[in-house]
């Protein structure tokens, strides 16, 4: 099939970076156990794939994630930023992915 390899290579639909995407699942659930809160009113998974797939490196970026408004953004966009930064560098990935 057509999108083997792109699972194989850690790619999930529509240019989700798997392992990112997972990342991310983490630090939501460490965030949401501190705050004692549901992980979902942190961000939902669609936005979580989202932050996967278009790798933002800033905050106006980030406001352009689905499900990310002003309020999010600023409680929480630099943390999971930072996250983003981290990944793509130890992976040597790109940021600021547009198209999606």
């Amino acid at each position: 099939m057509d999108g083997e390899p792109l699972i194989a290579c850690g790619i999930i639909g529509e240019g989700v970076d798997k392992e990112l995407f997972e990342a991310l699942r983490k630090l939501r659930s460490k965030i949401a156990g501190k705050k004692k809160i549901p992980a979902y009113v942190v961000f939902g998974d669609a936005a979580l794939r989202d932050m996967a797939r278009k790798r933002p490196a800033s905050l106006g970026i980030f406001l352009n994630v689905k499900g990310v408004g002003e309020k999010k953004c600023k409680k929480y966009g630099e943390t999971f930023i930072a996250a983003i930064k981290d990944y793509c560098s130890e992976h040597s990935l790109g940021m600021d992915v547009e198209g999606y």
